[in-house]
């Protein structure tokens, strides 16, 4: 029997309601206080560690754009954005559609390259890497955020179809389903990660897992203070790291990188 979609995506937007950004803070505050430095100090960390006043980056796979850029707005001199189809953009200096595995962009032309949430729906990840080193500059930097798929839920979604993937993802989390892309998991795990990116030419600066599973569980206040204290107790336990359900790496190309 094919299964009626339309159907079920009303019986889940019935059952479940997105919490209230209030109520998340509050559940934050008094059951992992240290969950947003836990997720975002690598990336932030890493941003104030290599930005500079005037400098060039690309956000690849921009969709509305990086919201993690928003605050550093001012000291990038060119921002660009470049996304398989036209998007309204955000604070973008110039948007281009385009492929990834081949960027219309002149080699050397970025110090900063933001990968938010794309790895995991690449078909090519090290073409798509391959262009990453080309387009940067040396002693250049790529920051990714990514799903880890050796964690259990998303080991469980490889067998959700897709179409289902978008009900599922509306009801639990608000996404919007023009929002929701297909994801094939190529190169999501730490080691597949560092693998791919070093014999592209790069160097490891940070890769880490951190666990962030209640971001996945807005729909429910009991639901969302589990995830709240899952999260924090895996992160606690060194054995989980490579379940844990997101990556945070940052990658260098090096200097002199085309004589060696």
């Amino acid at each position: 029997m094919k299964p009626n979609y339309k159907k079920a995506r009303k019986h889940c937007l019935r059952m479940w309601t997105v919490l209230d950004t209030e109520t998340k803070v509050k559940l934050k505050d008094r059951l992992y206080p240290a969950a947003d430095q836990v997720t975002f100090s690598p990336v932030f960390g890493a941003l104030e560690q290599s930005m500079y006043p005037g400098a060039r980056v690309l956000d690849a796979g921009c969709g509305k754009g990086s919201w993690v850029l928003r605050g550093y707005r001012q000291s990038i001199g060119l921002l660009v954005g470049i996304d398989s189809e036209v998007l309204y953009q955000r604070n973008i200096d110039k948007f281009i559609v385009g492929d990834l595995e081949r960027l219309p962009i002149k080699d050397s032309t970025f110090d900063i390259i933001i990968c938010y949430f794309v790895i995991e729906h690449l078909k090519n990840p090290k073409k798509v890497f391959a262009e990453f080193q080309r387009v940067l500059t040396e002693g250049g930097k790529i920051m990714f955020k990514t799903p880890c798929a050796a964690s259990p839920m998303f080991v469980l979604s490889r067998y959700v179809p897709h179409q289902w993937q978008r009900i599922i993802k509306k009801a639990m989390q608000g996404t919007q389903e023009s929002d929701i892309f297909p994801t094939y998991y190529r190169c999501n795990t730490q080691k597949k990660l560092d693998h791919a990116l070093k014999r592209t030419g790069f160097q490891r600066v940070i890769l880490k897992g951190i666990e962030q599973i209640y971001d996945y569980l807005t729909f429910s206040r009991s639901f969302y203070a589990i995830g709240l204290l899952t999260s924090r107790l895996m992160q606690f336990l060194p054995w989980t790291e490579p379940f844990r359900s997101q990556i945070i790496g940052v990658y260098c190309k090096p200097r002199n990188s085309t004589e060696t």
